[in-house]
């Protein structure tokens, strides 16, 4: 299920009023506080569940959101939280605990602890909700003991991070059971986090191999343009091997290589067909063809036609 809603497409004295009691009050059991003028009051708030699983982003230019007994209580859920500051760092205090997060870190606690969240630049969040139940076999001592913190420059981190950013983008293309198929396989890396049991470490190395991929095909696709992509350069951005790149992508029945040309053939033919009038030689050298015998041969060879045959067709 995917809901959307931006205050700034709403009325401007009705936006203050929804985020305090429909958003903050009614959907997340959250006391808001901190802004400086109502009448400018923004933000959005996005969601993405799936199943018994929450995915979504909350923003806006609050600078504190209180969870006490009063808020714990109204809604009495027993959820395990993976939250991602986005945009701005943010502050968790806890009764024992605070955490300070930059923008791509994460936190991991339960939402039956008490927490104030503070941020000067407004608060933003991408969160994960698993159901203590999910997570609890997945963990040595059924969860987390207290809050956690994962840096967004870690290795777990950045497995957290690929993980996240695919499940937020892909969920809303996917039926309710393979999108909460999705979230479960990415709470196995949050049962990593909190200190996996046996079951949880097959979880999580399940989840570790998705993430990964998730991330080399993140890579690839951000330097599609670059003519020096190649397993090698891509393996030692990422850290990993060249056999290991390799073996990222075998489960996928297709060579890191291989993706690579097929995405930049994609992205020809979508560049051709976009204007008719761009030189041939010009698309497939600004996709990171440097032959352009090569890219014909290619071309011809993934659609059947010619590049001047596509655009007249």
């Amino acid at each position: 299920m995917q809901r959307r809603t931006v205050l700034n497409d709403m009325p401007v004295r009705d936006r203050l009023p929804f985020w305090r009691d429909v958003v903050c009050t009614h959907v997340y059991n959250v006391s808001p506080g901190g802004w400086d003028n109502p009448a400018t009051f923004q933000g959005y708030w996005d969601v993405r569940d799936s199943g018994s699983f929450g995915l979504a982003d909350v923003q806006s230019v609050d600078r504190r959101r209180i969870r006490g007994p009063r808020e714990i209580g109204r809604d009495g859920c027993d959820v395990i939280a993976l939250q991602r500051a986005i945009g701005a760092p943010v502050h968790f205090s806890f009764a024992q605990h605070d955490i300070d997060l930059a923008p791509g870190d994460f936190s991991i606690f339960a939402l039956d602890w008490q927490h104030e969240v503070t941020s000067p630049g407004g608060i933003g969040l991408r969160s994960l909700e698993i159901p203590r139940e999910h997570l609890a076999p997945l963990v040595s001592g059924g969860g987390p003991r207290r809050p956690l913190t994962v840096r967004g420059n870690s290795a777990l981190g950045g497995l957290l991070a690929a993980g996240m950013d695919a499940a937020w983008t892909h969920i809303p293309q996917l039926q309710p059971g393979h999108g909460e198929a999705v979230l479960r396989n990415l709470a196995g890396l949050v049962a990593l986090a909190c200190g996996a049991s046996a079951d949880g470490q097959d979880a999580a190395r399940t989840a570790g191999r998705s993430a990964r991929l998730e991330q080399a095909l993140a890579y690839a696709n951000r330097h599609l343009a670059d003519p020096d992509l190649s397993p090698a350069s891509a393996a030692a951005a990422l850290g990993v091997s060249a056999r290991a790149l390799h073996a990222i992508f075998e489960p996928t029945g297709e060579s890191f290589a291989r993706y690579v040309q097929r995405r930049r053939l994609e992205e020809c033919r979508a560049a051709l067909l976009a204007d008719r009038r761009r030189p041939v030689i010009d698309v497939a050298l600004g996709w990171g063809f440097t032959s352009l015998s090569t890219f014909y041969r290619a071309f011809r060879d993934a659609f059947g036609v010619t590049p001047s045959e596509q655009r007249s067709a």
